[in-house]
């Protein structure tokens, strides 16, 4: 008796890669042209959340860029919203950063690099991500990064925060200020979730590092995070100025856009006309990783 194969949508569901009470995420393959794909199908019983996710996944579809995962179909199967994407990485930026192996200068840079500028023309398309954290850029062995999760984050991040009831410390070792003060997160609120992601990465620990969500809250509201160069003493200057800058408070004294990050980050790395330059140094230490 031939076995049925599980699909959702047309997509093939091959295994089961993660699961929570907000989603469930499957391997999978397009039986069309045989490329292998990730299928994120939202399991909470609310129906808010569910068309919070798919509005997230709509919006995602539209964004095609080298730095973000590219969303080929949403819909909702069976009562359950899913959206599929490409099968990019399933290694991401924290994982990476939570190794023993420490990861070279030249690549911390590549990667920053692409985080500005995959964040910059999402939010020319007018999308903003809303949960941006080192878990939601992932990395391929060459070295290539792409951002995930555009919505679909912030949406399951307050889903386990409302599901548990205990109030846990999050993931990542900071909150946008915004969250802590009820204001609305807005494009600003990205910038301030990449000085974070790019904090942690350059520094090795987080802006606002802290034992309990009751001592990190007063930190995020009131303190000044130290200087980049602290946990990395190669730090440029002007980068840690552009860093601390996007960590602003007050979300008027950050960047009014990304595109003004990706502008300095050019005087500061290489990106853009010098990316043949800074693509020899990358290929070099990937190389050197992978012998």
């Amino acid at each position: 008796m031939m076995h049925q194969v599980e699909r959702i949508g047309r997509f093939e569901v091959q295994e089961r890669l993660s699961a929570d009470s907000f989603a469930i995420v499957y391997r999978g393959r397009d039986p069309f042209d045989g490329r292998r794909v990730h299928l994120k199908v939202c399991v909470a019983s609310d129906e808010g959340i569910r068309t919070r996710f798919l509005g997230a996944a709509q919006r995602a579809a539209r964004l095609r860029h080298a730095n973000v995962t590219t969303v080929f179909e949403f819909g909702s199967g069976e009562a359950k919203p899913y959206l599929v994407e490409e099968a990019f990485s399933e290694e991401s930026l924290s994982d990476l950063l939570e190794r023993a192996e420490p990861v070279d200068d030249v690549l911390k840079l590549y990667y920053l690099a692409q985080i500005a500028r995959g964040l910059e023309y999402a939010h020319v398309e007018a999308v903003t991500h809303r949960g941006l954290s080192s878990k939601a850029v992932l990395i391929d062995r060459r070295g290539e990064t792409k951002i995930t999760d555009f919505g679909t984050a912030r949406i399951a991040g307050a889903f386990t925060r409302l599901g548990d009831g205990a109030g846990r410390l999050p993931a990542v070792g900071w909150l946008v200020p915004e969250l802590l003060l009820g204001l609305d997160l807005d494009h600003r609120s990205d910038i301030y979730a990449f000085g974070a992601v790019a904090y942690e990465m350059l520094a090795g620990r987080s802006p606002f590092p802290a034992d309990s969500l009751a001592s990190m809250v007063p930190r995020i509201l009131e303190a000044v995070p130290q200087p980049v160069g602290v946990g990395w003493p190669e730090c440029p200057p002007e980068l840690d100025r552009l860093i601390l800058r996007c960590l602003a408070r007050d979300p008027r004294q950050r960047f009014d856009s990304m595109s003004e990050v990706v502008a300095e980050l050019a005087d500061i790395i290489p990106v853009g006309e010098s990316e043949d330059v800074f693509e020899e140094e990358r290929t070099i230490v990937v190389d050197d990783a992978q012998t």
